[in-house]
Order: C-alpha cells, then structure tokens, then sequence
C-alpha cells in the first residue's frame, strides 16, 4: 500500500466523524513530490492523523493511534503543507487539519545464507518541532491522533513487550509486558483499547525462492492470536486463533500473507 492509498483510507475512516477534507486531497499532497522526484524510495505512511483544535475528540484512523489518555487534539494550521521540494519529506506535511504522522521507507536485510527480513526505518513528526526525525529504534509503529503518542515494537519480532512512545521526547514513557510474542499494532477508533496481534515467528521474514536468488515471502502463516488491550492501564486478554484450512482447499490454506493483522471494527 502507498501513501496515496493510505491517505485515501484514512480520508474514509474520518468521514462518519467529521467533515471530509476536500476532494483531491492526496493528489494536492502527493502530485508535486511525485514529479520533482529524484530518486526511487518507497515510503508507506504510518499513518493520518487528525489533529484539530484542543478539546475536540479525534477520531482514530486505520493504523492506529490515540495517546496515552486520549483528550483531544492539536491545533495545527489549515494551510496545505505539500513539501514539493523534499522527498522524502522532513518538514510537516499537512492539509486542511489532517496531518501526514510519519512514514517509513523498507528495506530487505539478510540475516542468514537462507533467511532475510522485511525491516522498516520509521521517520516520525515531532509534534513540537514539525519536522520527521529518524526513528530507527522501532520495527512496528501506531501513530496516535493528535500525534503526540506512538505504540512501538523493538527490532526483533515478534516483540515481547510494547512501548508507549512520547513524540516531543522521543522517549518512552511506559512499557507493556506480554507473554505471547507481538508483531503488529492497531489501536481502536476511540483509542482506548489497543490490538495487538501475535505471532510465533516474524510475520515480516523472507525466505530464498527456490532455484532463484529472489528473496520472497513463505506464504505461510504464524500468527497465534490477539491482545486487547486497556492503553490507560496495560491490561487485557489474549485469544488464541488456529488456522483453519477449507477441506475443499488441497493446501488446507497454508498460502497466506506472513503478515496478517488484526483490526477491531468500527461498531
């Protein structure tokens, strides 16, 4: 998925609790960046966060977000904030109130002969300074609205705890403990509850094709289940889910996504 895209659904997810931005909205962003550009880079973004005046409930967006105690927002100016001349960006990107929080550019990194990993470096908005700062500590990150707050996973995955990320300080101010291991985050519409699902190996490793020298994904699935967690306090429950294969289906569904994340829904 590409930051159009992203921008388009997060645009979507907003539009049952506000007013939607006008139309054309990752087009004014994006055109311009994307004929100046220079050089190849893929940068998905971590996610779209509506940032409004103080006071004012902000709605959660696809990827997950909400800060620690979620009470409202940021005031942030109207103006489009396009950055034509940065690519990939390092100062605000922004328009109409909806802000671009951070994005992150992939890369594979071989680990063994046999294995490598799909790793992203996160580059996130500083909510004081306005400009994206390499955040090179996280594997997984969950902008929260207001972005004032991210939900981080460590390098290694899946991750035995999760982090609580101040933007402004770029330290983290509380850890969550797990027992199951944790590759993917997403928080729920209000914020108030955090998903966390889990796997048994990295959801995001590659595997050599056989007689190729193309890294590729094992199309196969180790995901075990999901957290739902209290962001204020920590707490939660852990359900497991077992793959289930079709009995028509001759691969008994072991051709998945690696990476498969849980969302809760809107209701």
């Amino acid at each position: 998925m590409n930051v159009d895209d992203i921008v388009r659904d997060a645009l979507r997810e907003q539009a049952a609790e506000q007013p939607p931005a006008a139309a054309g909205f990752a087009d004014r962003v994006l055109a311009v960046r994307r004929r100046r550009r220079t050089r190849r880079i893929t940068a998905a973004a971590v996610s779209v966060v509506a940032v409004v005046a103080v006071g004012v409930a902000v709605p959660l967006l696809d990827s997950g977000k909400e800060d620690v105690r979620p009470s409202g927002g940021i005031v942030t100016p109207k103006k489009v904030e396009s950055r034509p001349d940065q690519s990939p960006p390092r100062d605000r990107i922004s328009v109409g109130g909806t802000t671009l929080a951070g994005y992150s550019v992939p890369k594979k990194v071989k680990k063994s002969a046999n294995s490598a990993a799909y790793e992203r470096t996160y580059y996130l908005l500083n909510p004081k300074t306005g400009r994206y700062a390499k955040a090179a500590d996280w594997s997984w990150v969950a902008v929260a609205p207001g972005g004032k707050t991210a939900a981080v996973l460590e390098r290694d995955l899946p991750a035995s705890r999760i982090g609580l990320l101040d933007l402004t300080t770029g330290k983290v101010e509380r850890w969550i403990d797990v027992d199951h291991g944790v590759g993917g985050l997403t928080f729920s519409r209000d914020g108030r509850k955090l998903v966390a699902t889990t796997y048994s190996a990295n959801p995001d490793r590659l595997i050599k094709a056989q007689g190729s020298a193309e890294w590729i994904q094992p199309w196969t699935s180790s995901r075990t289940g999901f957290y739902v967690l209290d962001v204020a306090s920590g707490d939660g429950t852990w359900t497991e889910i077992k793959l289930a294969g079709d009995s028509d289906d001759p691969l008994r569904g072991t051709m998945l996504n690696s990476r498969q994340d849980f969302a809760l829904t809107d209701d």
